[in-house]
């Protein structure tokens, strides 16, 4: 059952709810230094065109201690941290999934170059890997530039999944070849082996634009991932994503499946908070070079005038700038920095890796709250300042495909290496009784007031989906217990929430054993995941 706290009910109040933008901002001189003593007076933002009044200007130095988690405590675990002053965070991501395994092995070089002689005293980083199907976390956030390296040089090369096979220039190329070579031969045989060979260049075609997809849908999954596992440290995070291309494209021919996989992609690295910064795996380009750079994506007026709501999967243009121009754009959109056509991977580390130790946090009301893409203009009133803030965000509305895609998610998260944080919670061990040669195990999972669960606007709804999973030592599914709790609390219900967070009571079965407990918690409102995982031993 789902329970609140027994304090008296106090008077019904009536309120309006209202979403606070906030909005990261970098600002330099030209110097390139951080700008010190900036005030609302100095900013001027416009979301859509239209300027917004500022509820807040905070100028933030970061944290450069490590986000500790509370440690377990009297049965108690849970996914939220020890304190919440801003942390310079850094996520190295080495892309095994669009980068072909020979350019990965550069890069790695440089990675460990850059932990080697440029990682800055106290800097937080955290390291993992983007393949195909699944995202390793190589090493947990630390300061130990040793540490890292270590775990770095245990990564072997995985070859891409868009440049195995033949391209259709490649598989056009060889068939010139072919038909010079068969140019004697009978006209009956000739047409036979052209015929065979353009039934297997359609066959690489489909390979290849099959394993493209799987490619988008792998890494906008890992980006969502990602981001749960973050979006509860406070403050900005960098995202170092070093990579062969960034494999998305913007264009009108695109089902609406694939337009809210890539949207929720985005919404999820604006909630936590996260700038990408794409750095190129390829070094300098040669302007003649023959690059196989993916899929793009493109920022033009059309993707402006839909919202940048389309993504699809085709061959990109040969010319490696349009790679470039897509690095460009996904860094614009989450407020990070494009890195490439350089030799020097670990100075373009060292850059993004410093752009979280200072900036200013802009925040204003969302109203009214209009789905779609809101695109934001930040701008400083002085002379001699560059200012960098993210173009903008996603204001989302429940599809009524959203059962499929929060069952995808629950299962991911289940699976997952990380904790989630976007929600927090807490997971309790209370009692357990015996029943039938089992133990009835009885847990509570407690989400805190903090969270912000009711949906208060036009609806006062609660909506939250509960799973617990007891895993066995040999990795066998012991025990599962799931549910849906949906409501419309009354006011003075709601008011409870709001003071106090709600408690879920539940219970599994299980034979003696030793058990890892996975608990994950999904808020339908806001799509937020909470993930732990604990420990337990049935006597």
């Amino acid at each position: 059952m789902l329970t609140q706290a027994q304090n008296p009910s106090p008077p019904p109040v009536f309120k309006s709810k209202t979403d606070l933008v906030l909005v990261p901002v970098i600002v330099r001189d030209r110097h390139n230094e951080h700008v010190p003593g900036l005030t609302a007076s100095d900013f001027t933002v416009e979301d859509n065109g239209v300027p917004e009044a500022l509820v807040s200007v905070e100028e933030i130095s970061s944290n450069t201690t490590l986000p500790q988690p509370i440690a377990p405590k009297d049965g108690v675990f849970t996914n939220q941290f020890v304190d919440q002053q801003p942390k310079a965070v850094v996520i190295v991501v080495l892309d095994l999934v669009n980068t072909p395994a020979l350019e990965m092995a550069g890069a790695r070089k440089a990675v460990l170059k850059f932990l080697a002689t440029r990682i800055k005293q106290n800097q937080v980083l955290g390291l993992v890997t983007i393949e195909p199907g699944r995202v390793r976390l190589l090493h947990a956030f630390t300061s130990s530039a040793v540490v890292l390296s270590e775990a770095l040089q245990r990564v072997t090369g995985i070859s891409s999944t868009t440049s195995e096979l033949p391209t259709n220039g490649d598989a056009g190329r060889l068939n010139s070849a072919h038909e010079r070579e068969v140019g004697t031969a009978a006209a009956g045989l000739t047409a036979m082996m052209v015929q065979a060979q353009r039934e297997i260049q359609e066959a690489m075609a489909s390979t290849n634009a099959t394993r493209r997809e799987q490619g988008i849908k792998s890494t906008l999954e890992s980006l969502r991932i990602i981001s749960s596992w973050v979006a509860g440290i406070p403050g900005r995070k960098a995202l170092l994503w070093v990579t062969g291309s960034v494999p998305f494209v913007v264009q009108s021919s695109t089902s609406n499946l694939e337009a809210e996989d890539y949207n929720r992609s985005m919404k999820a690295l604006s909630d936590a908070n996260i700038a990408v910064y794409p750095v190129d795996a390829r070094g300098l380009f040669n302007a003649d070079f023959d690059a196989q750079s993916g899929v793009y994506m493109g920022s033009g007026p059309y993707a402006e005038q839909q919202g940048r709501a389309s993504i699809s999967s085709v061959p990109a243009p040969q010319d490696p700038a349009y790679s470039h121009f897509a690095m460009n754009d996904f860094a614009q959109t989450t407020g990070g920095l494009a890195l490439y056509n350089r030799n020097d991977i670990e100075k373009m580390l060292d850059t993004a890796a410093s752009d979280s130790a200072k900036y200013y946090m802009l925040s204003y009301y969302l109203r009214p709250r209009k789905p779609g893409w809101h695109k934001l203009k930040v701008s400083v009133k002085r002379r001699g300042v560059t200012t960098r803030a993210r173009s903008g965000f996603l204001v989302v509305t429940l599809q009524p495909e959203t059962d499929a895609v929060r069952q995808v998610e629950e299962n991911t998260a289940l699976l997952s290496p990380f904790d989630y944080t976007a929600l927090p919670l807490s997971l309790k061990w209370t009692s357990s009784t015996l029943q039938e040669g089992k133990r009835k195990v009885h847990f509570e999972i407690s989400i805190p007031a903090s969270a912000g669960l009711v949906d208060d606007g036009d609806r006062n709804v609660l909506d939250l989906d509960f799973i617990a999973v007891a895993t066995a030592v040999t990795g066998e599914t012991a025990g599962l217990t799931s549910r849906n709790v949906h409501s419309n609390p009354k006011p003075a219900a709601m008011q409870q929430i709001e003071a106090n967070g709600v408690t879920y009571v539940s219970d599994l079965d299980l034979n003696p054993g030793e058990y890892a407990i996975r608990v994950v918690v999904r808020d339908n409102i806001t799509g937020r995941l909470g993930a732990v995982t604990a420990p337990l031993r049935v006597e």
